[in-house]
């Protein structure tokens, strides 16, 4: 199947090798804390739940707030999750090794 022939491929920005690429940031662009990401995956897209944990008022649990959801399809997401775990290989290179803040024998959160 060539690239022509694959549904996933139609609809995708090509860039050609060496094209020149720029990056242009809004001056307004919004900026999200984050300490809770949830996921769901589909055949066709990746979501992300990014959230915000904060005790409730009771202070006998906690509240996850999901702030932001971002959609892509599988392939971007592939590309974030490699290029993610380059530049966390590369932070832990220069300093140390990151703790694990998941508490033990829970996985990943997983939406629907």
């Amino acid at each position: 199947m060539t690239e022509k022939d694959n549904p996933l491929l139609q609809g995708a920005i090509q860039i050609p090798d060496g094209a020149p690429v720029t990056a242009v940031r809004q001056p307004n662009m919004p900026t999200l804390y984050v300490n809770n990401i949830g996921f769901g995956v589909g055949p066709v897209d990746v979501r992300l739940f990014l959230g915000e944990i904060m005790p409730n008022i009771e202070g006998t649990g906690v509240v996850i707030t999901q702030r932001l959801a971002v959609v892509m399809a599988p392939e971007y997401a592939k590309i974030m999750a490699e290029t993610l775990l380059q530049a966390i290989a590369a932070l832990e290179k220069q300093y140390g090794q990151l703790r694990n803040i998941r508490p033990q024998n829970q996985p990943p959160a997983q939406s629907t």
